[in-house]
C-alpha cells in the first residue's frame, strides 16, 4: 500500500495558505488523521493559492521543525506529525486528530483562514503584502494572553473604525489598561509583555522567540 493508498479523504476541514487541511482516515492503522496538503508551486512562489498573495509562510522550516519534534518524541501542548510524503505536485503533513478542543471548532467553522476578526493582526487585516505570519501570530496570541487576563477582547476590528483600537494605536496599551480600570488583572509585567506583542507596526513588535524569553513566560514556565 502506498502513502496515498494509505489515506481516504474524508472532508476538507479548511482552507491553508497554500493548500487545504484534510481530515482523513488512515487504512493502515484504522484512525483518523488530519493532513495539511501543500501546493508545491504555491509553496515556492510564497503565493497564497486562494487570492495570489505574497506571503513569507516557510513550509520547508515548518517540515524541519515538525520533523525535530517528532524525532525528539514530540511535545504534550503540539499536535504530533506523524509523517509526511509528496504525491502528484503535493507535499503532504499528516498529524495526529484532535476531535476535541477549541482549536478543532476554528479548522471547522473557518471559511476562508481566518480568526474571528478581533484576533486578526491589523497588517493582515489591511491585506498587506508581504507580510510576515509569525509576526501577525505574535499579535494574535497578544490578543488571547489580554482575553485571558482580562475576560474582554481588546478590539472588535484591527481598524480605524474600532474605538479601542485607535486609542491603542494612540496611547499605547497601559493608557487603555488604564482607562479600563484593569490594573488589578493585567501585572506589570504581564502589561510590558503585552505592548511588545500588540505594537501596531510589525516590524516594532517582539518576535515569538523574545516572547520565550519574556520574564513574564519564563516564570510560569
Amino acid at each position: 500500500m502506498n502513502m496515498q493508498q494509505r489515506f481516504t479523504t474524508q472532508r476538507v476541514l479548511s482552507p491553508a495558505l497554500y493548500g487545504e487541511i484534510l481530515l482523513c482516515h488512515d487504512n493502515a492503522t484504522n484512525e483518523q488523521v488530519v493532513i495539511k496538503k501543500i501546493d508545491q508551486g504555491a509553496s515556492a512562489s510564497r503565493k497564497t493559492v486562494q487570492r495570489q498573495r505574497v506571503v513569507l509562510e516557510d513550509t520547508r522550516f515548518e517540515q524541519f521543525v515538525n520533523k525535530t519534534l517528532h524525532e525528539e518524541g514530540g511535545h504534550p501542548n503540539v499536535l504530533t506529525m506523524q509523517t509526511m510524503f509528496a504525491a502528484d505536485g503535493y507535499d503532504h503533513f499528516v498529524f495526529e486528530y484532535c476531535n476535541r478542543g477549541a482549536l478543532f471548532d476554528v479548522m471547522e467553522d473557518a471559511t476562508d483562514k481566518q480568526l474571528d476578526p478581533y484576533y486578526i493582526a491589523p497588517e493582515v487585516f489591511d491585506n498587506v503584502a508581504p507580510y510576515d505570519p509569525s509576526k501577525a501570530d505574535v499579535w494574535s496570541l497578544g490578543i488571547i494572553l489580554f482575553l485571558l487576563l482580562t475576560g474582554v477582547p481588546l478590539v472588535n476590528l484591527p481598524s480605524k473604525m474600532d474605538e479601542s483600537y485607535m486609542f491603542l494605536s494612540r496611547f499605547g496599551l497601559k493608557k487603555l489598561i488604564q482607562g479600563w480600570e484593569l490594573e488589578d488583572f493585567v501585572s506589570d509585567d504581564a502589561a510590558n509583555l503585552l505592548e511588545k506583542m500588540l505594537c501596531i507596526n510589525p516590524n516594532q513588535r517582539c518576535t515569538l522567540q523574545e516572547v520565550a524569553q519574556h520574564p513574564y513566560v519564563l516564570r510560569r514556565t
